[in-house]
């Protein structure tokens, strides 16, 4: 991409110091308007770009290939169309722009259709990541543009040199689709409807191209109709110099759309690639612009001859205003990607603001030029606190709400009970991350509420539930977010909660609320499973070392003197080991539904289970790695995966490239009588996590008779009764999970038996048995 900049700067450069102004802005026009044409090409390029790498990557190169030549069967027909309506437009355009003879508009027709298919036989190139043969069909083009135009100079006919773009553009096309066979795939492929064009991204990356090739064409198709032909010269030659710093700080750019939309099937967070690309955009936009200014009045006479002194103190302005607009097309292109198309909407407002700027302001090149940097600071402010808005709006609304409320009085939806029971905790049941920390509060609380206790749940709010609700008799506040609940928690307290509650319940999963440093009220602590090795391994620094640090070092002072609960043995285990827990550590273990979590009939095929969050210490892949072993043996195996994360995307790709993806269903959060039908249908239920609290969903499987195989870590060890109702194997051991899989399909009366002893071992852990004894140890 910069040698072919380079070289087509070199193009310019010739013909800027061979023609003289006249032929120079006709080349110009001719260029310009195959840019404002080609706005069409460059988002036939981006769609076919954006679609390709995904199709490539989420499916095969076959679905992708089908979709190319789906797309270039549309093209030759809309291309077709498009030029004969130039053809029709010719004779108008010829008076507009003040042209002798419209004889170059009429040999540009060919370059309309031409020009559109090399586009999409480039987008192919570029989403199949072909750069080397993309680089050929650029660097290709640009040396043939260069040599055709010497040979009409040298040959006398230096009027025609503007055939040299129109015939480079064929050109191109003719080496692109030499270059790209190699990469599509003739193969019939699965999913047709997969390679279906997206017509949306299309009309978006349409009106994205049309207002960034615009907003650097438009000033110089104005200044040709409202400048003089000599001054209108001096602005084309001032064009080109800005289009240097555009050309070269956009060189980013064009690998946004690739690189975005192969994360995005990968399941990867997509910002890290905009932030440096963008930081790069901006960084050559400021080296070029700057060097262009301090520098201008020896470097560019050097490159376009003594003309070009006539435009140097334009430059300042001028270059700024490039550079910045340039920054903000990183914004836009970024923003295509992921399919948020506002952004366009609002480039093209001020390309049009532009243009209607230009036609108010005109009577000078420096009147033009100063409407074009304040539109470009205008534009650049407006795409940033979009940007910032789109990224982190989710959070300035509920915190202004959280805020307000903070002054006003809560409603009084639960009376008063005999005691009253403050729950600080990260989420709640409804949270859409909730888990078994939730499950435990949330059936402790509602049993307590039904003894006629007032029970209050203060918990973070995932944006989608209620700010304030009654659930089971429980009263839920819901402020901030993954972080800020905490310090709602704390202020909430001193306004809200201060003196109106019997014992406060601190949870702590993960960093817990240090409630005993500003509460007075009695505060127990309830501990599910202690996190140092979680930290440490899905956790960057400093993150991993200051979660760390506040649970083993600020855990200890802050509760030195609290009482604890821990949910199971391994848990208040490891506690002590951290020193926690000196005042005493009282084991409440989770309970389950026995009244619906009962025993049912079993699928016909084998039915190998998981329920739980998707997240990546949960090792969901070390079972689908199992269970291709598991198919070698038992062939009409079927995989359930149940349950929502930010881990189920990369799940359902490492199933596709395992060839088991027809064999594993993801059915995502299910409905509480759902997932107890798939436990009493599972033959196996299986937790791979690498470590657990206390394990719920073993213990409610084990409640509908199906064993469990699950990892040897704390608290799974302690919730599953190896060798009766399930076998624990060593973590991450994908051999050991497939052989105790296997093994339990492939022996129908140890199955049978082991679905018993699940039930025996189910029965001895009650919820209601877990709530009384909670009961007496807090009040």
């Amino acid at each position: 991409m910069m040698l072919t900049n380079l070289l087509n700067f070199i193009f310019n450069f010739y013909l800027g110091r061979k023609l003289n102004f006249e032929q120079y802005g006709i080349v110009t026009l001719i260029n310009t308007v195959w840019l404002l044409l080609g706005v069409i090409a460059i988002s036939l390029a981006q769609s076919v770009n954006h679609r390709t790498s995904f199709l490539a990557l989420r499916f095969d190169p076959q679905t992708a290939t089908t979709f190319f030549r789906a797309t270039k069967r549309k093209i030759i027909i809309a291309g077709t169309v498009i030029s004969l309506l130039w053809l029709i437009c010719v004779p108008g355009l010829t008076a507009y722009f003040q042209l002798p003879s419209s004889k170059p508009l009429l040999i540009f027709t060919p370059i309309i259709l031409f020009g559109y298919l090399a586009a999409i036989e480039k987008g192919f190139m570029q989403g199949n990541i072909a750069f080397k043969a993309l680089s050929a069909v650029l660097i290709g083009e640009a040396l043939f543009k260069i040599v055709i135009a010497v040979i009409f100079v040298q040959a006398g006919q230096p009027g025609l040199a503007y055939l040299s773009i129109i015939s480079s553009v064929v050109f191109s096309f003719l080496i692109a689709v030499s270059f790209s066979y190699r990469y599509k795939k003739s193969n019939a492929i699965p999913d047709i409807s997969a390679s279906k064009f997206p017509n949306r991204f299309m009309l978006a990356a349409l009106i994205s191209s049309i207002s960034l090739t615009a907003f650097v064409s438009i000033d110089i198709l104005l200044s040709k109709h409202y400048l003089s032909p000599k001054l209108a010269g001096e602005y084309a030659v001032l064009s080109l110099i800005g289009k240097m710093i555009f050309y070269f700080g956009s060189l980013f750019n064009v690998f946004i759309i690739t690189f975005v939309g192969r994360s995005e099937a990968k399941g990867e967070k997509t910002n890290p690639i905009f932030l440096r690309f963008f930081i790069a955009t901006a960084t050559i936009c400021a080296l070029g612009a700057g060097t262009l200014i301090v520098f201008g009045h020896t470097i560019l006479p050097l490159i376009f001859g003594p003309k070009a002194l006539a435009v140097v103190n334009y430059l300042p302005e001028y270059a700024a205003a490039i550079g910045i607009f340039t920054a903000s097309t990183s914004i836009v292109y970024y923003r295509l990607a992921k399919k948020q198309y506002v952004f366009s909407a609002v480039a093209l407002i001020f390309t049009i603001a532009l243009a209607v700027g230009i036609m108010l302001e005109h009577g000078s090149i420096a009147d033009i030029i100063r409407v074009v940097l304040l539109t470009a600071i205008y534009q650049f402010l407006a795409l940033l606190a979009l940007h910032i808005w789109t990224e982190q709006g989710r959070f300035f609304l509920p915190f202004l709400l959280d805020l307000r409320d903070l002054f006003l009085p809560l409603p009084e939806v639960v009376p008063p009970g005999q005691k009253r029971i403050l729950i600080f905790n990260w989420r709640d049941l409804e949270h859409v991350h909730g888990g078994g920390a939730e499950v435990y509060v949330h059936e402790l609380g509602r049993r307590w509420v039904a003894e006629g206790h007032k029970v209050t749940l203060f918990c973070g709010n995932d944006g989608t539930a209620k700010r304030n609700d009654v659930v089971d008799g429980i009263e839920v506040i819901r402020r901030g977010g993954f972080y800020f609940v905490y310090a709602w928690a704390f202020l909430y307290y001193i306004v809200k909660f201060r003196g109106n509650y019997d014992v406060i319940l601190d949870c702590h999963n993960g960093i817990p609320f240090f409630a005993p440093l500003y509460a007075k009220e009695p505060v127990y602590c309830i501990s599910f499973h202690v996190h140092q090795a979680i930290f440490k391994k899905h956790l960057r620094a400093p993150q991993a070392t200051l979660a760390a640090f506040l649970e083993k070092y600020g855990m200890r002072w802050a509760y030195r003197n609290t009482r604890y609960i821990a949910i199971s043995q391994s848990t208040k285990t490891d506690m002590l080991e951290l020193g926690l827990g000196q005042k005493g550590i009282e084991i409440i273990h989770s309970g389950v539904d026995l009244e619906t979590l009962t025993p049912g009939p079993k699928s016909l095929n084998p039915t190998i289970l998981y329920v739980g969050r998707l997240k990546r210490y949960k090792s969901v892949d070390v079972l689908i790695k199992a269970f291709v072993k598991v198919l070698k043996e038992s062939p009409d195996a079927t995989l359930i995966i149940a349950g929502a994360g930010d881990e189920r995307s990369r799940l359902e790709i490492l199933a596709g490239e395992l060839n088991v993806a027809n064999y594993v269903e993801f059915v995502g959060k299910v409905t509480e009588e759902a997932k107890i039908k798939l436990y009493q249908q599972a033959w196996v239920f299986v937790n791979p996590s690498q470590m657990e609290g206390w394990g719920i969903t073993t213990i409610e499987a084990n409640a509908c008779g199906t064993p469990v195989v699950a990892s040897n870590v704390p608290g799974l060890r302690d919730s599953v009764q190896d060798l009766k109702a399930g076998y624990l194997v060593e973590y991450g051991d994908v051999d050991a999970f497939a052989t105790k899989i296997s093994q339990l399909i492939g022996r129908p009366h140890e199955l049978k038996e082991m679905s018993e002893s699940s039930v025996h071992w189910a029965n001895g852990f009650s919820w209601d048995t877990s709530a009384v004894k909670s009961l007496e140890y807090l009040l």
